[in-house]
């Protein structure tokens, strides 16, 4: 069914589990829907190769790379206040989701959020490694303020390598929708996700 309009979503996995690949495949749909779409890349791990190789056109494609948080969030901020955009992503480094100073910056941000969002219509996917589930005071600002906000709350895991012969061609993920306000949570699906950016699956 996709992920709502005008909301926050997270996309949950540790490194190499496959949500950076789903995060691409999600703004190519949105491409190929006729949207424009955005990457704001704090964490500075986004591969344009990779990402076309994920079926996005780079050409079509707003990305924002700042290794500094609060520059960053301001982009995300001013992306979204623009209008102009169907779905963005939101990728920072995962350590400053509980660094003091850093989530502090970025639970004001999420607080900000949801109105701007509501307005623009604007998708907003935010990756991390953390899980926010809990609300407990240990999370802090950032995770807590995430975990109040957003809509959808997916989760990938990976699941096994895949061989091809002697090589590896890629790995299988396991998904599933830890939470979702607007619909039934608790679904899981296996998606099979190749270094060539190919995902096969039944989709969510």
């Amino acid at each position: 069914g996709g992920l709502p309009k005008g909301k926050i979503s997270e996309l949950v996995g540790p490194a190499t589990s496959g949500k950076t690949t789903l995060a691409l495949k999600f703004l190519a749909q949105a491409q190929a829907a006729g949207g424009q779409v955005g990457y704001v890349d704090q964490a500075l791990y986004f591969d344009p190769d990779y990402a076309h190789r994920c079926g996005l056109d780079l050409s079509r494609l707003l990305v924002g790379t700042s290794h500094d948080l609060q520059e960053a969030l301001a982009m995300t901020e001013a992306l979204i206040h623009s209008g102009g955009l169907s779905a963005l992503v939101f990728d920072a480094l995962d350590f400053l989701w509980t660094d003091a100073e850093a989530a502090h910056l970025l639970a004001a941000t999420l607080n900000r959020l949801p109105v701007t969002l509501s307005r623009s219509g604007t998708i907003l996917l935010v990756l991390h490694e953390s899980s926010s589930g809990s609300t407990a005071a240990g999370d802090g600002p950032a995770l807590s303020a995430l975990a109040h906000h957003a809509a959808v709350r997916l989760q990938v895991v990976r699941e096994r390598w895949l061989p091809n012969h002697k090589d590896v061609r890629g790995y299988e993920a396991r998904v599933g929708i830890q939470k979702n306000r607007l619909g039934p949570a608790g679904r899981t699906v296996l998606l099979e996700i190749e270094f060539n950016g190919t995902v096969r699956g039944n989709g969510l």
